[in-house]
C-alpha cells in the first residue's frame, strides 16, 4: 500500500467494487479479474467460499500478521491544532471513540491485525482502545498516518515513545 518508509501511498482507494466504473480506469492486465470472477466476488464476498474472501488464498504462516509497531506520522500544520489519530470500536470512520485520546507523532502502537474497512485500511491496537485509520477519511492524502517499523521482535520498542 505504501513505499518501503511508509511516507507515500501506492495505491488510492476508489471503493466498493459495484460502486467503481472500470471503464473510467486503465487496469492492469495482469490483475483484471475474469467477467465471471468479478461477478462471483461482488455476489458473494461475504462468504468464506468466495473467491473475494481470506480463506479462499489459501495462504500459508508466513503471511500471518503477527505483531507489528507502528509509528504516527501525523504532522503539525502552523495555526492547525494536530488531533492525532483516534480510535473506532470497529473498522468504521463513524465508529470513533470520544472517552480516548489517540496517538500523535512520534508514539507509536502495537497491532495484531489489519483490515480493509469501507473507507481506509484499519490497524488493530494491542492496547484494547480499538481500531485506527492508515489514511484519512478520503485516502486523497499522500502519506500514511502510520509508519509500519518492523515485527516487535525486530524493533528496540524501549527506544520508542509508546502511546499509553
Amino acid at each position: 500500500m505504501s513505499d518501503q518508509n511508509g511516507g507515500a501511498m501506492c495505491f488510492k482507494h476508489l471503493g466498493p467494487l459495484n460502486k467503481i466504473q472500470f471503464n473510467r480506469y486503465d487496469m492492469c492486465k495482469s490483475a483484471t479479474p475474469t467477467q465471471a470472477a468479478l461477478k462471483a466476488i461482488m455476489a458473494d464476498a461475504t462468504h468464506t467460499s468466495s473467491p473475494g474472501s481470506l480463506a479462499s488464498l489459501d495462504l500459508g504462516d508466513q503471511f500471518k500478521f503477527g505483531m507489528r509497531v507502528y509509528q504516527c506520522t501525523t504532522v503539525d500544520v502552523p495555526g492547525k491544532k494536530v488531533p492525532g489519530v483516534g480510535y473506532r470500536n470497529t473498522p468504521l470512520w463513524a465508529d470513533k471513540r470520544k472517552d480516548v485520546s489517540g496517538p500523535k507523532a512520534p508514539e507509536c502502537i502495537v497491532a495484531d491485525a489489519i483490515i480493509q474497512g469501507p473507507k481506509s485500511i484499519f490497524l488493530r491496537c494491542t492496547s484494547t482502545k480499538g481500531w485506527l485509520p492508515l489514511t484519512d477519511e478520503s485516502c486523497k492524502r499522500q502519506f500514511m498516518l502510520f509508519k509500519h517499523l518492523g515485527e516487535v521482535e525486530d524493533v528496540d520498542i524501549h527506544e520508542l515513545q509508546l502511546h499509553s
